[in-house]
């Protein structure tokens, strides 16, 4: 990590606050994930989620690693191939695929998932249009998630997921297509569970196998189980029992092994992990501007704020470090909170923090690559800058954004 003097070095040369990228622990990450399910199978491919951190630099780290984009907007489709992605690698997914973009996958080649009937119209009419096209069709598969009592384990506990088709529509969707002289080469069945548990994912394989069975024997090559997994959490930051990659490999490789079709068929396993591979590897540092006392509360302010931790406003307490300014300075008494730079109440770094800040010292906050870079706004302050250490000194993948960066699309 860095020290307070490295923390300066890059403030004055990028501004704070600013974020750490760690390029050796995502590639850890990466290669512990596929080797989990690789000593245990022979066909497995990652497609990295580019919607949970979409920094090009770890967009094409992913690409070095061996891996795919799974990518669910045009944004990310372009920046799939401008990070050097070949059509035929990218999966597009996504409930809202526009006219335009599916056409232009379906001509490129990459593997569409269909997630609604507008969708499997869309490409009707454009193999009728393109008859001598071939697109790479797969099918994402809407999976009940309720437990045997009944309660749905659907993220935020909704009583069902919205996407993709019904398991018994797929039969309807496999023939019609079949029809146009469309094989279906992929069922998708990525959910968004609260839970994260490994029967969660036997679920989904059995699910996706038995429909391959009845429905695309023949044809089906891939069954990706989507994304959604724990990955390696900070102590105290998720549940204790969370499963580990080897966990969740044995659970589906099993499941996988045993079902009569893919023993015969022997298809792809495909993966879009984005959390567990990227969360753990940005780092989050921002300056104390001053403490100030409230009503026998000490509040630091911070020149950082929370929308770039953790946009999505969770509880979940994040781990922390502080770099003292003055180590030797005596303790002074405990801050209540870390508030940062916006006008919103709610702006909230930290909170009960045990030990004592003073200004100048800088704060660094971890556990922040998921969904911040992608999620946070530019929001009264300009986007921070993202760094990498290279050799003896850091590297800027993002730097600060400017007020023409902000404002390049505006009319004055």
């Amino acid at each position: 990590m860095l020290t307070r003097s490295e923390c300066l070095q890059i403030e004055r040369e990028q501004g704070s606050p600013f974020y750490l990228f760690d390029s050796e622990t995502f590639a850890a990450n990466f290669r512990d994930f596929r080797d989990a399910f690789a000593r245990r199978y022979p066909h497995v491919m990652l497609g990295y989620s580019y919607k949970t951190n979409y920094t090009p630099y770890v967009c094409q780290l992913v690409g070095r690693l061996g891996g795919m984009p799974e990518v669910v907007s045009r944004l990310e489709y372009d920046l799939a191939e401008r990070v050097g992605h070949p059509a035929n690698e990218i999966i597009f997914n996504g409930p809202l695929k526009r006219r335009d973009d599916l056409e232009r996958a379906f001509r490129d080649g990459a593997t569409v998932h269909l997630d609604a009937p507008y969708e499997v119209e869309t490409l009707l009419a454009f193999v009728r249009e393109h008859p001598h096209t071939k697109p790479r069709i797969g099918l994402r598969v809407n999976i009940d998630l309720s437990d045997d009592t009944g309660a749905s384990h659907t993220q935020m506990g909704y009583r069902m997921g919205r996407f993709g088709f019904l398991p018994d529509a797929i039969g309807e969707s496999v023939a019609v297509l079949r029809e146009a002289g469309i094989p279906v080469r992929v069922l998708h069945g990525h959910c968004s569970s609260s839970t994260r548990q490994t029967w969660i994912y036997q679920r989904i394989t059995k699910t996706l196998c038995d429909l391959a069975a009845e429905h695309g024997a023949d044809t089906i090559e891939d069954i990706n189980v989507g994304g959604g997994f724990f990955g390696k959490l900070p102590r105290g930051f998720g549940p204790a029992d969370a499963p580990t990659f080897d966990d969740y490999a044995e659970a589906i490789v099993a499941t996988l092994r045993e079902h009569p079709w893919a023993k015969g068929r022997e298809p792809r396993l495909i993966f879009e992990p984005g959390v567990a591979l990227v969360a753990n590897t940005f780092s989050y540092f921002t300056r104390i501007v001053d403490v100030k006392s409230m009503r026998g509360n000490r509040i630091a302010l911070a020149d950082g704020n929370v929308f770039h931790t953790k946009p999505s406003m969770h509880a979940k307490p994040q781990p922390y470090a502080v770099l003292r300014a003055n180590p030797h300075t005596p303790a002074a008494e405990c801050v209540t909170q870390v508030t940062g730079s916006t006008c919103m109440e709610k702006d909230y770094l930290l909170q009960d923090v045990p030990g004592s800040l003073e200004r100048d010292d800088f704060v660094r906050i971890d556990n922040v690559g998921a969904y911040t870079i992608s999620m946070s706004p530019t929001f009264i302050h300009p986007a921070p800058a993202i760094v990498m250490r290279e050799g003896s000194g850091f590297r800027a993948l993002r730097r600060l954004q400017t007020f023409d960066h902000a404002f390049a699309q505006f009319a004055f």
